[in-house]
């Protein structure tokens, strides 16, 4: 009995698995940051004076939820795209009101 190469025993994934990494991780590079990662980032940043951490997450949470029943896919694209502003923008961009969205319900950046 010949013994067969190695590389005919190995699973077929098994070859192209760097390929499948790649893939899952660009993916994952087009979602949106989390509403906790966008709620610390506005709460570090004090441009959302009247909420806490976790007010802001569940009012974003609810926001997502409603725009998901309610299927309007502008609002849930508005949402993520406010999402990847506040998460690029600057302490001081925010301040500014860079990111801010007044058709959008989560984030209360409304002055105390």
């Amino acid at each position: 009995m010949t013994a067969l190469p190695l590389r005919v025993l190995r699973p077929v994934w098994a070859s192209t698995w760097p390929l499948a990494l790649l893939l899952v991780g660009l993916t994952g590079a087009g979602c949106a940051p989390t509403c906790e990662q966008t709620c610390r980032k506005l709460v570090k940043c004090d441009a959302s004076p009247r909420l806490s951490v976790q007010e802001c997450e569940l009012a974003c949470f609810e926001a997502e939820s409603l725009y998901k029943v309610w299927e309007d896919e502008a609002k849930q694209k508005a949402l993520d795209d406010e999402a990847w502003c506040i998460r690029g923008a600057t302490c001081d961009e925010l301040a500014e009101g860079v990111c801010y969205d007044e058709t959008l319900y989560p984030y209360d950046t409304t002055p105390e």
